[in-house]
């Protein structure tokens, strides 16, 4: 949604290269940015997109078509990317399981958290989601107060959802440019996610103190040693 001129999609298109005609999922296609990429991928090894928006982009690519791009394996659907029923009975294959789940819609920590409830059950075991804008570091500089807390509140959520998983997924979260998250999918299609547990965390005066203490008593154990 929220672009920058870091070009982050090597991270998932690398991973696709693992992938036997994989099966994406694309939420949130604005200005087809993504799904161009997709494309590429697909023309050249196989597999199929589906993407979903809450406006209607089933002509935004048109103008960006090349050789190297054929649609015949793009589906878009204008719909909202929770309604799943509607979802599924227009793209019944998305039943058999998702390799690649890749969200880029509305950018809030809410949305995220349904999307994960609607969508984690269908990605497949050694499947991957990611996770578009989870850094705020570029628009922090900028000063930008909207951006950076929409950025932190998602990159806050992916990682709280992890810490609930281990033992479901794997996680890498990547800097560049506006950041962007992974998760790879250890347990088979149909688990269901922990979205009830809390991880402990512990209080934060304490920690400043705790660690203004650590600091002194290097201070001094550094003076004897001289």
């Amino acid at each position: 949604m929220y672009k920058t001129k870091a070009d982050t999609s090597y991270y998932y298109l690398s991973k696709l290269n693992n992938l036997q005609k994989p099966t994406i999922l694309e939420l949130g296609v604005n200005n087809g940015w993504s799904t161009i990429n997709f494309l590429k991928h697909i023309t050249q090894f196989g597999g199929e997109l589906f993407s979903i928006d809450i406006k209607d982009c089933s002509k935004t690519i048109n103008n960006k078509v090349t050789s190297e791009i054929n649609l015949v394996n793009w589906n878009f659907l204008q719909s909202n990317d929770l309604n799943i029923k509607y979802i599924l009975k227009n793209f019944p294959k998305l039943n058999e399981g998702i390799d690649l789940l890749f969200v880029d819609s509305y950018h809030d920590e809410t949305h995220v958290k349904k999307i994960l409830e609607t969508w984690f059950l269908y990605v497949k075991k050694n499947g991957f989601i990611y996770f578009d804008d989870t850094e705020s570091i570029l628009y922090r500089k900028k000063k930008n107060f909207t951006l950076s807390v929409c950025n932190d509140s998602i990159d806050k959520y992916v990682y709280n959802f992890y810490c609930n998983n281990l033992e479901q997924i794997d996680y890498i979260k990547y800097f560049k440019g506006s950041g962007m998250s992974e998760f790879k999918k250890l347990s088979p299609k149909g688990t269901a996610a922990n979205f009830s547990g809390k991880t402990w965390r512990y209080s934060l005066v304490l920690s400043k103190i705790y660690l203004f203490l650590k600091k002194l008593i290097y201070k001094i154990k550094s003076k004897d040693k001289k």
